[in-house]
């Protein structure tokens, strides 16, 4: 009997628990009224915002905006018009410097003392600098460098030792470095330090011969040439994307090609030749433009009189020629209407510059010359003004330039050609004509 009292006990405890078992769980589905129930009103609130039209933005220069129930106001100021500059508290002489940056953006060099040495600089965003000598030696000792900083901000550095040669150097999480030479058969004359995504290091390099050669660090380091036979000049620009794929920009001193080379990690080269000259290079940098994915390249002339910018502009509007068509103006083909057209002439000295379209053969082939004033309203649709020739057959227009301000006036004066006009003996001997700027009427 007592045993039967137990266990009904003990069948009451469990059926009490999975009951409560049960209500624990529903609970969260049954709906709990609050004794005062709150209603939320919607308030809308639309914040004005400004519409932005085409250009370099400085229209909007000191005005007030209002962004997002803000005000904002617009600094005339363009941000490559402000430069901080930073001195290094030290009497030492440094004759090399390459320079780095972390993700963060601070700056980091790596520095190459006169008298031999190997120095890294800091730049923090206070202003704070630090100078440490990373290695000590002779004069050649870091005579070549180049600097990387990885994702955990810690620097890496390839440079040449005393003999030339290649060697490494880590930043390790204590602070210490790591140095070793991985080469010790050729000597270098240019070296560019790139990680991959792994963080690996690879060294591209090229050697005495101009010959490129990249040293890369896995398990151990390994060596390649590339691009055998191949003159690279010494300067030359390189990265490596996203897909692990070495990208180089160089000059091939042989063919005076400026190539886009693309090594993947198949080891395929991909070769694009953008142009070629005696005149052209050095090759000086190229990226890749990350709102279109499309690169752009620069590079030098021979005499390094002149800097070539190559874009791609597939896909954009700005920066371009606009695909639709504004016509100014129309006239007979029979006139030979536009044979020569310019804009780029103030000739009423109004601070607008205006058009200038020729017919050389109007009128019998007397020739006439239309003239359209600037203004900030556009261009009419007619001419405004009307110069001639004062023979049929002298074929005024023919020739049409801006001549600059030749009497000193501040205004540009116009010069204008006719082939075919005649001496006082008759002869076709042609005739240039110069009008003077600054008026409406001749």
């Amino acid at each position: 009997m007592g045993a039967e009292r137990v266990a009904s006990r003990e069948l009451l405890l469990s059926s009490a628990l999975i009951l409560l078992m049960l209500i624990s769980v529903l609970t969260p589905m049954l709906s709990i009224s609050p004794s005062g129930e709150i209603s939320l009103e919607e308030n809308e609130v639309i914040a004005p915002s400004t519409s932005f039209s085409n250009g370099s933005g400085e229209q909007f220069a000191g005005q007030t905006m209002i962004i997002n129930a803000t005000d904002w106001v617009v600094d005339s100021t363009r941000g490559m018009d402000v430069w901080q500059t930073t001195a290094l508290n030290t009497s030492l002489t440094f004759d090399e410097i390459e320079l780095s940056r972390d993700d963060r953006g601070r700056a980091r060099g790596c520095l190459h003392q006169d008298t031999g040495g190997v120095w890294i600089a800091t730049l923090e965003f206070g202003g704070d600098t630090t100078l440490t000598q990373i290695d000590a030696g002779g004069v050649e000792l870091g005579k070549k460098c180049s600097i990387i900083v990885d994702e955990r901000e810690l620097i890496h550095i390839a440079y040449t030792n005393e003999s030339g040669f290649l060697r490494v150097a880590y930043q390790r999480a204590s602070g210490l470095w790591n140095m070793r030479t991985i080469q010790n058969e050729s000597q270098v004359s240019k070296i560019t330090l790139l990680l991959d995504s792994d963080g690996a290091e690879n060294v591209l390099w090229l050697d005495s011969n101009n010959g490129l050669h990249l040293s890369s660090y896995g398990t151990w380091w390994t060596h390649q040439d590339l691009l055998a036979g191949t003159r690279v000049g010494t300067q030359y620009d390189a990265y490596i994307d996203a897909d692990d794929a070495l990208n180089i920009f160089y000059k091939n001193l042989d063919t005076t090609q400026m190539i886009h080379g693309i090594l993947d990690t198949d080891g395929n080269w991909t070769l694009k030749s953008l142009t070629a000259g005696q005149g052209l290079g050095p090759a000086m940098s190229f990226a890749e433009d990350p709102s279109t994915g499309n690169i752009q390249y620069v590079y030098g002339s021979s005499n390094s009189s002149e800097l070539t910018i190559v874009r791609d502009l597939t896909g954009q509007e700005n920066g371009r020629l606009s695909p639709s068509i504004d016509t100014l103006t129309t006239g007979a083909v029979s006139d030979e209407y536009a044979t020569q057209a310019i804009n780029d002439l103030d000739f009423d000295c109004d601070g607008t510059d205006d058009l200038i379209v020729s017919r050389p053969a109007a009128n019998s082939e007397t020739g006439a010359v239309d003239i359209f004033w600037g203004s900030g309203m556009g261009l009419s649709p007619n001419p405004d003004y009307n110069l001639s020739g004062t023979a049929g057959g002298d074929r005024f227009g023919s020739s049409i330039a801006n001549a600059g301000d030749v009497n000193g006036d501040g205004c540009s004066d116009l010069l204008i050609g006719a082939i075919g006009a005649t001496n006082s003996l008759g002869f076709a001997t042609g005739a240039s004509y110069l009008f003077y700027g600054g008026n409406r009427t001749y």
